[in-house]
């Protein structure tokens, strides 16, 4: 499995772990704990530039920061809005992991945490499950939507 770095979705953070790196701060909502990345509709989002695999990534999220799970792109503006952040966290464009996942291998896709799909800004043509192996969602390029491996 190709190893790629990743977008966290946290509910609640209550600190920061000393070996890991946030990027920046957005102070455009108030909210009542440290965030420590970029808060998006009251919701703190982090962006880590440490390559992993898409299940080492979610399972980083979820033991290591409270409430934390790979991002769910679930709207339009969101999804510009997390681009926008990989874009600019990292200099370029990156692949990265966020929350979407083949659920069961069956063609459906949910989110990590739980979100409701509805918003599904595939690239065009995607997902397409290539070689009966891309189970995951990543964004890459300009933020568009891919599944992968």
């Amino acid at each position: 499995m190709m190893k790629i770095v990743f977008l966290l979705m946290l509910g609640v953070t209550v600190g920061r772990p000393a070996n890991e790196t946030a990027v920046g701060i957005s102070n455009s909502v108030k909210v009542s704990f440290p965030c420590f990345g970029y808060v998006i509709n009251g919701m703190c989002y982090r962006f880590f530039s440490v390559p992993k695999i898409y299940t080492d990534a979610e399972f980083y999220c979820n033991n290591n920061l409270p409430g934390g799970h790979l991002a769910a792109m679930t709207s339009a503006s969101l999804h510009e809005q997390l681009a926008d952040l990989v874009l600019n966290a990292y200099g370029g464009p990156v692949r990265t992991w966020v929350g979407g996942f083949n659920f069961f291998k069956t063609g459906q896709y949910k989110w990590t945490d739980g979100s409701s799909w509805k918003y599904t800004g595939w690239k065009a043509g995607e997902p397409n499950n290539s070689g009966g192996k891309e189970d995951c969602l990543e964004i890459f390029l300009g933020g568009e939507q891919y599944d992968l491996s």
